[in-house]
């Protein structure tokens, strides 16, 4: 069913969107416009779901959110649209979005149970996945709905494979890392974050391949993010041991160390081939990966400026 967007405050548009994202301080969407360097940003709008986890898709026209009474709601961007997928979703639990946000993944890492979301462009489709494997640390899905977690077990980690029929297979194991599907394909980039290395996985639906790309010796250190470009032939790996972001080219096997003046806690896709935002909206202002660049370049997004009241209270 769709709720019709009621938006408490207005939004403005300048020049094209180039993201949406989500600020915490105001449990409100905001839209940023034009070009990474001479960036808009909007006042604050849907500011009043009750939401309490929020992705938005890396095509940037939809989010999917979990409101504080366990509702799983898909949200049409910039208008606010929204259609109710499931009401079983645990409050707080994480969001995670295939490269094209074809389909999607809620779950919390004490439970079971997850919920595998597909088709969520066009007409989605919700399965509720139960199996024991295990606390889940991290979680990846393609656009095609196969999903990939990573489960402690024991001092490490081990990668499963789940496909349509639920069965969950061991495809790796070891210190464990960030993971991320390839667009539009049931291949996946893995890392481990004690043996530095960036493996890519191939064959999932068949026979499974592993190949390492990337290691210690191309510049990797505890990697602690990674983002795929739209055209597939880059990775783009956050060091958590500096701040630095390794450049790996999938099709030649060569790295290229970028460093990177900012504290990185995420890697996610935007508008443009590898364009990345790198933090989470803040007060500080926003730090996004021009990889598109003939040389790739840090550009910053203003942080929205507070309102000053001390005039209106003096009245």
């Amino acid at each position: 069913r769709s709720i019709p967007h009621t938006n408490n405050t207005a939004m403005r548009l300048q020049g094209p969107a180039l993201c949406y994202v989500w600020d915490e301080s105001v449990h409100g969407f905001r839209t940023i416009s034009g070009i990474p360097g001479a960036a808009v940003l909007s006042d604050p709008y849907l500011t009043r779901g009750g939401f309490t986890s929020v992705a938005i898709s890396p095509g940037q026209n939809l989010a999917l959110v979990v409101t504080v009474k366990g509702f799983l709601l898909r949200v049409s961007l910039p208008d606010g649209t929204t259609n109710v997928l499931s009401g079983v979703a645990a409050s707080n639990s994480q969001i995670v979005l295939s490269p094209e946000g074809n389909s999607a993944l809620v779950y919390r890492g004490d439970s079971s149970q997850v919920i595998l979301v597909t088709g969520l462009s066009a007409s989605p489709s919700v399965r509720t996945l139960n199996f024991d494997i295990g606390p889940i640390v991290e979680a990846a899905v393609s656009d095609q709905g196969i999903s990939v977690f990573a489960v402690k077990n024991g001092g490490s980690l081990t990668l499963y494979s789940v496909n349509e029929d639920n069965s969950p297979v061991a495809i790796a194991s070891g210190g464990g890392g960030p993971i991320a599907f390839l667009h539009q394909r049931d291949a996946l980039v893995i890392t481990d974050t004690a043996a530095a290395t960036l493996s890519l996985v191939t064959g999932l639906n068949g026979a499974i391949t592993t190949q390492v790309v990337a290691t210690a010796d191309d510049g990797l250190a505890a990697p602690s993010a990674v983002g795929i470009s739209a055209d597939n032939n880059s990775a783009w790996v956050a060091n958590g041991g500096d701040s630095s972001v390794v450049h790996v080219s999938l099709i030649q096997h060569a790295a290229t160390v970028l460093p990177i003046p900012v504290k990185i806690t995420q890697i996610s896709s935007l508008a443009g081939n590898s364009i990345f935002q790198l933090s989470k909206f803040g007060t500080d202002p926003l730090p996004i990966l021009d990889g598109d660049s003939p040389t790739p370049q840090v550009l910053y997004i203003p942080a929205p400026v507070k309102k000053d009241t001390t005039a209106e209270v003096a009245q």
